[in-house]
């Protein structure tokens, strides 16, 4: 019996003053749900000021900090000993400072997720997760590749399991407020002061993050009796649960607090948090006041005490974020795992791709009718693999090996697949991917165009390299062996209509 190889997966997120913990505490939500199926679980934080890296070892996961600033070249050389010989692992980014370049370094060897909550960058992944309520469905249509699948809506959110458990049966009158465990624009020092001054007739329960840079400020104020201030509370769902009103940051804290039934109003404290705070206004699941360092405090206060006297508008609200946040559950994401992806090819493939040339119908439409040893071919196969300047691929499909794709030195282009899976609609998907992996590796060079050289008479072959861009080269550019056509594809044109274009130069 083949014993089964252990899942790994690695989170690659950061946190600080500046952008908050969200990013690392929804992959800390994430880890829990594959630390059931008891998957090694690995976190590559930058060590930022103000960061909460201190979180992955209270939570038992190992922690590899990286360097800040790094080059491409050192981040692709920090990746690789990542990795090391680790078999197919899964590989997250949550991250605002990743760019897609950075992701096609990790797609040639895992099965890659991107968290996202912008919708407006190009990202290169196997799945993207974006559990914010979308207004534009189509925000991703031209950042995606054709082979990603999306998880879009709250109905994906990731939570931690202490806010999935049930709420407490009873609630007190105590307004909640939170401005993030950063809080780089002082909203929290802000909001202290304005109870001091103000003396509102509620009761506040404040939640205030350790690396919060008015800490010592906050703790200095004279706090009036209905003011406690929290930090670092141990349990941030039991106050949410037993809490009767939210007053604070939009952001990821969102989805934990309406998954409790906590009525939230809401002011956001960056850019990114207006889209969806404001939506969610609009459709009814919130009261936002617009950007923090412009509401005016005496308004808040005198909403929120209508609102603690208002039952059937709390109840409203509480009973409609219930219904509209579902956690997000690993074995739908361990299913699309499955489906068609490449890794880069690795000598023991060798047999696989030595049998898949041998195949009658995969030796008949080869430019190379050359019969070869397998010995000669696992010499073949290491020298390829040695030369920077070509890409072989295995192509995946359900954790199989099901084909190869293969580009040249002089960038002409090449794809096998299994007899039984021929047919399935694989070949396309696999030439973009591959193509789009080879393009952003190949960036700095001044080459324009693809090529492949495909047998006339193979019309399944041409129809799928038709879907994939290319087309007949009315060039005779050298010389093109008898029954075969050229095709050619545009280097940087290479995605089709739903496909990521090259936008930027990160």
């Amino acid at each position: 019996m083949v014993k089964q190889r252990k899942l790994k997966v690695i989170f690659r997120c950061d946190s600080s003053v500046e952008m908050g913990g969200g990013h690392l505490m929804r992959c800390l939500a994430f880890a829990e749900l594959f630390r059931k199926k008891k998957a090694d679980i690995v976190f590559v934080c930058k060590s930022l000021p103000g960061n909460l890296n201190y979180l992955v070892g209270e939570k038992k996961y190992f922690l590899k900090e990286m360097p800040a600033n790094l080059s491409f070249n050192k981040t692709v050389d920090f990746y690789n000993s990542l990795l090391g010989d680790s078999v197919d692992p899964i590989f997250v980014f949550d991250s605002y400072g990743i760019a897609a370049r950075e992701e096609a370094i990790i797609i040639e060897n895992c099965f890659t997720i991107v968290i996202d909550d912008l919708h407006d960058r190009e990202h290169i992944c196997n799945l993207l997760i974006n559990n914010n309520l979308l207004g534009d469905t189509n925000a991703y249509a031209r950042l995606l590749p054709s082979f990603c699948t999306t998880l879009l809506g709250p109905k994906y959110s990731l939570l931690r399991r202490e806010f999935v458990t049930p709420n407490a049966s009873t609630r007190n009158n105590t307004v909640i407020v939170f401005f993030g465990n950063g809080d780089s624009s002082g909203q929290t020092l802000r909001f202290v002061e304005a109870v001091k001054k103000l003396k509102p007739n509620l009761r506040f329960q404040v939640i205030v993050g350790s690396q919060n840079k008015d800490l010592l400020k906050i703790k200095s104020v004279s706090l009036p009796p209905n003011l406690k201030i929290l930090v670092n509370p141990a349990n941030l769902a039991a106050l949410f649960k037993k809490g009767k009103l939210y007053l604070g940051s939009g952001g990821t804290v969102t989805w934990e607090r309406m998954r409790t039934g906590l009525p939230g109003v809401v002011m956001s404290v960056a850019k990114n948090q207006v889209p969806s705070s404001q939506l969610l206004h609009d459709l009814g699941y919130q009261i936002y006041l617009g950007p923090a360092e412009s509401i005016r405090y005496e308004n808040v206060f005198e909403l929120c005490a209508g609102l603690i006297r208002n039952q059937k508008a709390l109840s409203n609200f509480s009973n409609k974020g219930k219904k509209l946040v579902a956690p997000l559950d690993v074995k739908e994401v361990l299913k699309l795992r499955m489906n068609l992806r490449l890794r880069k090819a690795r000598l023991s493939d060798a047999k696989f791709l030595f049998d898949l040339r041998r195949e009658p119908a995969v030796a008949l439409n080869s430019v190379s009718k050359q019969n070869f040893s397998f010995s000669h071919h696992k010499k073949w196969l290491r020298s390829k693999l040695s030369q920077p300047d070509v890409s072989l691929f295995t192509v995946l499909y359900k954790n199989n090996a099901v084909g190869q794709v293969r580009i040249d030195s002089d960038l002409t282009v090449s794809i096998a697949l299994s007899q039984k899976h021929r047919g399935r609609g694989l070949g396309a998907p696999a030439l973009i991917l591959a193509l789009m992996i080879d393009s952003k590796r190949r960036r700095s060079q001044k080459t324009s165009s693809y090529t492949a050289l495909i047998s006339r008479e193979n019309i399944q072959s041409i129809r799928m390299f038709e879907k994939a861009g290319f087309k007949i080269s009315r060039e005779l550019l050298g010389s093109v062996p008898d029954g075969f056509a050229k095709f050619n594809k545009n280097k940087f044109g290479i995605f089709s209509e739903n496909d990521i274009g090259e936008k930027h130069d990160n």
